[in-house]
């Protein structure tokens, strides 16, 4: 399978819609794709909390998108989830914003600092 990044662009416009989290725009982050540069540097220099991963793989049975959180400060994916192709599109948007706000919201509070 190979990934396309581009099938999921709509995605970080419903994470903001869900107004549970604040996004940096793609312009600012995708300077940083396929670039040797760190979780850290990344976050500082976006000013973001967390970083959120994402792919779309195709294969003969369907489409397999795959989402990441990642903690910067350590460096570590903290959360993860597959979704297979049953759901695309609005309604498989809305399931990775539910599922990736409430990770956030877990995640904050048990966070080891």
């Amino acid at each position: 399978m190979t990934p396309d990044p581009d099938a999921i662009r709509q995605q970080p416009s419903e994470l903001v819609k869900s107004g549970r989290v604040s996004v940096a725009s793609r312009t600012s982050s995708a300077q940083y794709a396929g670039r040797p540069v760190g979780a850290a540097a990344i976050a500082a220099a976006l000013d973001v909390e967390y970083l959120i991963e994402a792919g779309v793989y195709f294969d003969a049975p369907g489409t397999r998108v795959v989402v990441r959180l990642v903690d910067p400060e350590l460096d570590r994916k903290v959360w993860a989830r597959e979704y297979d192709s049953g759901a695309i599109g609005q309604q498989l948007a809305s399931r990775i914003t539910t599922d990736t706000t409430d990770a956030i919201a877990r995640y904050t509070r048990e966070r080891p600092r």
